[in-house]
């Protein structure tokens, strides 16, 4: 819709409508050529014996000069109709986005009042039962079942204390510091961060950084963490690639400057994101993975967008 908006204000003002006048003028020559041709063709004017040249050359003038009045008008009038087609493209848009922004709000409003009260109704008896199961697994040998059993327990509550972290990190605000910063700078400190886990998987990554790059006013820490989850997202693709015929497992980070815009890419050789969920990765708790809480995409751009 934005698109559709910058389009018509081009073409808007590629088109400038003509006066009505002008159209009145335009009009009159109309007749005044025709006029003109019979006046060539040597037409004589003559009824009962008298000489109507003049009345006919008002005759031809005038209904062609009211013909281009009436016309000006229908261009005048299509003019502003483009003209208040465009005004309601762009409240339209402005009222999807407030919309869209509303509705996200609300998300965030509902999920930080879950996140508060299930931190302060399960965190800590998952502690006690962590703290427990730990304990009575000092108990036995390992290797038995009572030991995997209450190991599994401690997994379990420990994947449950990551979800409510990730819950309470989500819904919180983001605060952000801007400082002069170098572009590269943010890169290796989120590629150092899962350079450990893309080793795991045999997954290289490269570093493109094109040279001249301005430093940015932005926040460090933010962006870094926002490349940090996407980059982690892409490994986790990658790990997770059940194709026949995989790629090479690569994963590019590339900053580039073009338009005044310094632009960043993750790129990576995994399967891609399925067509059917393009419209709805971002929204909390969406996720195709088995152990996904769903809240990396939706932080990352979080943390983008603030």
């Amino acid at each position: 819709m934005t698109q559709d908006v910058r389009n018509i204000t081009r073409s808007a003002k590629s088109r400038r409508s003509l006066p009505r006048w002008a159209w009145v003028m335009a009009g009159g020559s109309i007749g005044l050529f025709d006029f003109g041709l019979l006046i060539a063709l040597d037409a004589h004017m003559i009824v009962l014996g008298r000489d109507v040249t003049i009345p006919m050359f008002f005759a031809f003038f005038i209904p062609y000069a009211l013909l281009g009045w009436a016309f000006g008008g229908l261009v005048h009038a299509r003019r502003q109709a483009d003209r208040d087609h465009e005004i309601i493209l762009k409240q339209l848009a402005e009222l999807k986005r407030t919309q869209r922004a509303l509705v996200q709000e609300e998300k965030l409003a509902g999920i930080g009042r879950l996140a508060a009260g299930v931190a302060h109704e399960v965190r800590n008896p998952l502690g006690v039962i962590r703290a427990s199961a730990s304990m009575a697994q000092e108990s036995f040998e390992l290797n038995t079942d009572p030991y995997r059993a209450l190991g599994f327990v401690c997994e379990e509550t420990d994947r449950l204390d990551r979800l409510i972290g990730s819950l309470l990190t989500f819904a919180k605000p983001q605060p952000i510091e801007s400082v002069e910063t170098e572009v590269s700078k943010i890169l290796d400190r989120a590629t150092e961060l899962v350079r450990v886990e893309a080793n795991q998987h045999q997954i290289d990554i490269e570093v493109q950084v094109a040279a001249g790059l301005p430093t940015l006013c932005i926040d460090p820490d933010r962006l870094s963490q926002a490349i940090y989850g996407l980059t982690l997202n892409s490994i986790q693709a990658i790990a997770s690639d059940n194709r026949e015929t995989k790629s090479k497992r690569h994963i590019c980070i590339r900053a580039d400057f073009h338009h005044d815009v310094v632009r960043i890419d993750v790129l990576d050789s995994g399967p891609g994101v399925p067509e059917a969920m393009l419209d709805e990765i971002f929204e909390p708790f969406v996720t195709t993975k088995d152990t996904g809480t769903g809240l990396g995409l939706p932080m990352a751009l979080r943390m983008i967008e603030a």
